[in-house]
């Protein structure tokens, strides 16, 4: 996980899959390939949503987000979740997007706006 010393935005890479409580106002998920995340990472990213925590997943490096099949952790399951796609950002642009929405609005649709523009 990146330093989020001066921000409360984390990146997570799928090797990690903590969400602390109190302390982490947005997330953005380095997926594999196409937007997938590590099917272990799932009950975290549920558990961020529960608590109305912006969730954003982003291709790796970076590209389109193809929600395809619905196996665990796929895009498809990642949008039925809640999930922000960050499409052509890598996950360093989409933390300060995620960032500067949040400076506008914690609404998931608010934020989303953001990234479908």
């Amino acid at each position: 996980m990146s330093d989020t010393s001066s921000s409360k935005v984390s990146v997570f890479f799928p090797a990690g899959n903590r969400v602390e409580a109190g302390k982490t106002e947005g997330i953005v998920i380095a997926g594999f390939g196409a937007g997938t995340v590590a099917a272990a990472m799932v009950p975290a990213i549920k558990e961020a949503r529960a608590k109305g925590i912006p969730v954003v997943v982003t291709a790796a490096p970076a590209g389109r987000i193809a929600p395809w099949s619905a196996v665990p952790g796929s895009p498809l399951e990642m949008e039925r979740i809640g999930c922000i796609f960050a499409h052509n950002l890598t996950p360093q642009k989409a933390r300060i997007l995620l960032m500067l929405a949040m400076t506008r609005s914690h609404e998931i649709s608010a934020i989303r706006k953001y990234f479908d523009n």
